[in-house]
């Protein structure tokens, strides 16, 4: 039950730390010049190493969310083949490292004062295009969830069939992210609508959501499942 405010947790301080320590609000611009990423840096170096060191830590939250995901869909899948429970494990455990390695090139852009500014912008594209356009990871997590609410056999299903409809549209939400390398400014650059700000908002909504009915799984006694 502790586990399932985890995902909370690193939802809220991550993005403390990313904007408001390290001032990545207002995002940087993809079209921006390699001399106006370097002044944000320079005029920033201690706020952005805190930052990123914190969004690092705030990241390993996430794993015991990801567990007691686990624990929720093989409960419904049943211990002969849990195939969903482990892709979403999988899935997840992947989805941590595409927020956690980012924040160390971030930290190495910032780890030497006076770099030449090309070499800043080249690892400062690096990190977003990490961040924001690697969501594979995410799109089969919430696949893996939303299948196997879907598939509950169970005359009264642990969790409820719109759940798992949700996970799935979440996923969907997440593809147009491939188009970011295509594009430098508009909705489907890495600070764009569509491309960012949507399937980021999915993102923590769907955290928000599954810790809810994840906390009321656990508390279910009566639950069981058919195979």
């Amino acid at each position: 039950m502790f586990c399932t405010g985890s995902g909370l947790a690193f939802g809220a301080l991550f993005v403390v730390a990313w904007l408001l320590i390290a001032g990545f609000f207002p995002l940087h611009l993809p079209s921006a010049s390699a001399n106006d990423i370097a002044d944000i840096y320079a005029t920033n170096v201690g706020g952005i190493r805190a930052g990123m060191m914190l969004s690092m830590l705030a990241t390993g939250f996430y794993a015991p969310w990801i567990a007691v995901l686990y624990v929720v869909t093989k409960r419904i899948e049943g211990d002969a083949a849990p195939i969903m429970a482990a892709t979403q494990i999988v899935s997840g455990a992947m989805g941590a490292l595409v927020f956690c390695l980012p924040t160390i090139i971030w930290t190495a852009a910032s780890y030497r004062v006076g770099r030449d500014p090309e070499l800043i912008l080249l690892l400062n594209d690096l990190a977003w295009l990490i961040l924001t356009v690697i969501v594979s990871p995410f799109i089969f997590q919430n696949l893996a969830v939303g299948i196997a609410i879907l598939r509950d056999k169970a005359n009264i299903p642990l969790m409820p069939r719109w759940l798992g409809y949700i996970n799935i549209w979440a996923s969907v939400i997440y593809v147009p992210a491939v188009l970011i390398p295509f594009f430098k400014s508009g909705p489907f650059a890495w600070n764009g609508i569509i491309a960012l700000w949507l399937p980021a908002s999915t993102f923590f909504c769907t955290i928000i959501i599954m810790t809810i009915y994840c906390r009321k799984a656990l508390m279910n006694d009566t639950y069981v499942t058919i195979a």
